[in-house]
């Protein structure tokens, strides 16, 4: 038995009368199965809504008796209206305003917090920095958010219970902050340039600088373009590191950078006997010129393997001729040249 009213969060109190002999062994409507030797007993319950109570079940040491009665507690839902966001459009990490309206049946220790969300789907929502505790609330964007639409609500979380209000009739457009990634080859050789790019995310135009390791100076310059390409030729391995990146919504994360290792051109020179043969220049760039030292002027034939040994040019040519390489890959590479059954073997370092 036992009737009340009371605002979510709160508690009643229902009594229970037995007959019989004890102990008793009761389940309640809602589930919970308890035992007792008191009689009449009182047990406490906190419904989130109003909710009639009925014993389901009694039984002692006889058996099953019949159970009678019902209890009902009424609660008072809490409630949230959620007013129009002070801003329409605002950049990522920046505050805006939440009016709300709660009616009375908060507990005291209510805390009330800003959420947003790109997607109704109540599982989506996300609670951001919140300052306050009473309307207007104020909400900070996440500096991480992305560009986008997002609906905006507010929750109060009490000590047992959550209650979320109702969507804001209006949602707000987030723009994100910047954010600048360095890439490009992980390696070259010595004399070869190598061609980098600096990625971009969020509005253009952007304000970049990236520093340069050996020369100990930052390079500072605005574009639209995403991705920014840019050719460098370090003398040595090279840290290339992004010191700052702006748009008109602010500074974003300036952590990318990229390592490049600038490898020593290899030593070139014969591999076998066969003296006869001159190879130049090196390293190679586009093409190379062969020469017969000795004089013999039959053809000599030319052979070119990588470091597995898969053949990737051949020619038949005269005692000096200039060999096209534009084709063959930056790396090294094993020529052997063939004339009049002798044969001379070269290593030769491709580097463009």
């Amino acid at each position: 038995s036992g009737e009340g009213s009371i605002t979510q969060g709160q508690s009643a109190s229902l009594s229970i009368n037995f007959t019989g002999q004890g102990p008793w062994t009761y389940t309640l409507s809602n589930g919970l199965v308890l035992t007792t030797d008191q009689n009449p007993t009182s047990i406490t319950v906190s419904p989130l809504e109003t909710t009639i109570y009925t014993v389901a079940k009694i039984t002692n040491n006889c058996g099953e008796g019949t159970p009678a009665g019902t209890a009902t507690v009424n609660v008072k839902v809490a409630t949230i209206d959620v007013g129009t966001p002070s801003e329409n459009t605002i950049c990522a990490g920046k505050d805006f305003n939440v009016p709300y309206f709660s009616s009375d049946f908060f507990p005291s220790n209510t805390q009330f917090k800003v959420q947003i969300s790109k997607s109704m789907d109540d599982g989506t929502f996300q609670t951001i920095t919140t300052q306050g505790n009473s309307s207007p609330l104020k909400g900070t964007v996440p500096t991480g958010a992305s560009a986008g639409m997002y609906y905006v609500r507010v929750v109060g979380e009490a000590s047992n219970f959550t209650v979320k209000g109702k969507i804001s009739p209006v949602q707000i457009t987030v723009r994100e902050l910047p954010t600048a990634t360095i890439a490009g080859p992980a390696s070259i050789f010595e004399n070869e340039s190598a061609k980098l790019n600096i990625a971009f995310t969020g509005e253009n135009p952007w304000n970049v600088s990236y520093r340069d390791s050996l020369a100990q100076k930052d390079t500072t310059f605005t574009t639209t373009t995403t991705p920014f390409e840019f050719t460098v030729r370090p003398g040595k391995t090279n840290t290339y590191s992004i010191t700052s990146i702006t748009n008109a919504c602010g500074a974003g994360p300036a952590t990318s950078r990229l390592r490049l290792i600038v490898n020593p051109v290899l030593s070139v020179g014969i591999v076998s006997q066969g003296n006869w043969l001159n190879v130049y220049p090196s390293p190679v760039l586009q093409r190379c010129t062969i020469e017969i030292q000795d004089g013999i002027t039959t053809s000599v034939s030319v052979t070119i393997s990588d470091a597995t040994g898969r053949e990737v040019f051949h020619k038949q040519t005269a005692s000096r001729d200039e060999l096209d390489l534009s084709g063959l890959l930056p790396g090294q590479y094993f020529l052997k040249a063939e004339q009049a059954g002798r044969i001379a073997k070269q290593k030769i370092l491709k580097i463009q």
